[in-house]
């Protein structure tokens, strides 16, 4: 997800939208909203995957599994903004297929780590349809809103699926004939298929058809249906009217199929419903790839430890540097290399070591550029904090592991054209967003403006990076890297540029805005008082 909008939670009433870059990182004061956003993006990955986990309990309240907020907020009441005129919290997040929204209101124990569910409504943006989901209904059904966008989208499956009759290819053929030769093709063809020349020129007549109709809905893109589902589960393709298969839609492709809905109740569908069922199924493949739990990863602030040796363990209730040591022994070992480049990019180290020493424990080495090998323990904190930073990161992202190749769960025969294929694969709609809270905690500055060189390799696993921070190094040297890019204008630098800086203004004094990098690195915004301006103005005082 590459977008965010808040509503009651934390610091902001309203936070408008947000707009994640390749690496996005987010300056201002203390208590400015800043950790209200990484918090959002935390809270939201062990969270959002619940709106596809339906409990099959109709019309009652909880039909999603509670909402968490143990391990982010604490609890729905420190999560509330104290300033919310309601005790609701919502969320919106968006990426370039979907936009979803989620509403989280309190149980009567505000003071509970557990809320419910109350709303949610997914936008699919390329088909031109809305999923929404009101629980504070007694009668919580779930609505299904579409425009012609969406039939006309649905037609181009049903028209891919009537292709594998033949017709397609016999009308492509015969188009290109005199109106002698066609017949004479065409008769052939239908001597062949045992079928009369009138029933094949129905079946090319009728695959026509769909180019009319596709063409009829597109003129119907800003207006839009509603239709009651009767799944709770966000696009199954069961309604309770059936009102879009009505009228030119309905046995364009004939044929019925039995599908078991639950243990209690069989409908009879036809072909139609079939087709329908298929484009959803493909809808919500991209749903889950985007709600996977796993896509959002938080790198804490300053959790190493001053050890060389740590516990071999195949449980999760160990400290942090044991558990990112661990991880990368037993699962990532072949990354190897890839770390070791990056500490020699960041200049920490020449090679490291991770080797088991008896049953019990790891020993963990590092090679420094002389030659020499030393317990990890024998280096500084900063040292050993990004050693682990880097080695989390091989452990979560690696771009062998990135799968943005959607394009392979297109069900078969539902291939669309490739204009709306490429909006499905959009490799955002896999992408991780990996979260580093302040990591410039422990180093000298000359690191701290290298953690700009590594984010920015870090997004080229195919990852978005979002950084809290304070340090004015690591934003000095992003300027440099976007000035050394070379954009030949602004239109390429809005392009490509893959950094963004949101500075954060106190509490109460306005929305965050971007900064706005120019072609020569310098920003087109200025920051508030207390960051850029403090060693500037101290410099003066002892003039």
């Amino acid at each position: 997800m590459n977008t965010i909008e808040i509503k009651n939670f934390r610091n902001f009433v309203h936070l408008e939208p947000l707009s994640l870059n390749d690496v996005t990182i987010l300056v201002g004061p203390n208590n400015s909203g800043k950790s209200t956003i990484t918090k959002a993006f935390r809270l939201l990955g062990e969270n959002l995957h619940k709106i596809i986990e339906v409990y099959w309990k109709y019309y009652q309240y909880n039909l999603y599994a509670p909402f968490d907020f143990s391990n982010v907020c604490g609890n729905f009441k420190r999560a509330l903004s104290t300033k919310a005129q309601e005790n609701v919290i919502e969320f919106t997040l968006g990426n370039e297929m979907f936009d979803i929204t989620i509403q989280i209101k309190s149980k009567k124990d505000s003071n509970s780590s557990f809320a419910d569910i109350s709303f949610v409504k997914i936008t699919d943006k390329i088909d031109d349809c809305i999923w929404q989901h009101d629980l504070n209904k007694k009668m919580p059904t779930p609505l299904l809103i579409y425009s012609g966008k969406f039939l006309a989208n649905l037609t181009r499956i049903k028209k891919t699926a009537y292709e594998h009759s033949g017709a397609f290819a016999i009308t492509r053929i015969s188009d290109r004939m005199t109106s002698e030769e066609s017949q004479k093709f065409l008769s052939k063809v239908a001597a062949k298929r045992n079928i009369s020349v009138d029933e094949l020129n129905s079946e090319i007549a009728l695959y026509k058809q769909f180019h009319i109709i596709e063409k009829q809905y597109e003129t119907l893109s800003d207006t839009f249906f509603e239709e009651e589902m009767f799944d709770p589960r966000p696009f199954e393709g069961i309604s309770k009217r059936k009102f879009f298969l009505d009228g030119q839609h309905t046995n364009l492709v004939e044929g019925d199929i039995d599908i078991d809905v639950n243990d209690d109740l069989s409908i009879k569908l036809d072909a139609d419903t079939k087709i329908l069922k298929s484009f959803f199924d493909f809808i919500k493949r991209c749903l889950v790839s985007t709600l996977n739990k796993d896509k959002i990863v938080y790198i804490p602030a300053n959790e190493a430890t001053g050890e060389s040796y740590f516990k071999l363990s195949d449980t999760d209730n160990t400290d942090y540097s044991t558990k990112v040591i661990n991880f990368f022994y037993k699962q990532n070992r072949g990354k190897h290399e890839w770390v070791k480049t990056l500490l020699n990019k960041m200049g920490l180290c020449e090679d490291f070591s991770i080797k088991q020493v008896n049953s019990d424990f790891l020993y963990v080495s590092i090679t420094k550029q002389s030659g020499e090998e030393l317990p990890l323990a024998d280096f500084g904190k900063g040292i050993i904090q990004l050693f682990l930073k880097i080695l989390h990161i091989a452990n979560v992202c690696h771009k062998d592991d990135i799968d943005t190749d959607l394009e392979s769960q297109i069900p078969i025969g539902n291939t669309r054209e490739d204009d709306i294929i490429s909006g499905y694969t959009s490799n955002n709609l896999s992408k991780k967003i990996v979260i580093f809270e302040e990591p410039e905690q422990n180093l000298h500055p000359a690191l701290q403006s290298k953690l700009a060189d590594l984010f920015l390799e870090v997004s080229k696993l195919g990852v978005n990076v979002l950084v809290e921070t304070h340090s004015e190094y690591l934003v000095r040297r992003s300027q440099v890297l976007v000035a050394e890019a070379k954009y030949k204008d602004e239109q390429e630098l809005e392009e490509k540029c893959p950094f963004k800086v949101y500075y954060f203004p106190e509490t109460g004094k306005g929305q965050p805005y971007d900064m706005e990098y120019r072609v020569d690195g310098k920003f087109n915004k200025k920051f508030g008082k207390g960051f850029f301006d403090v060693a500037d103005g101290l410099m003066l005082d002892l003039l």
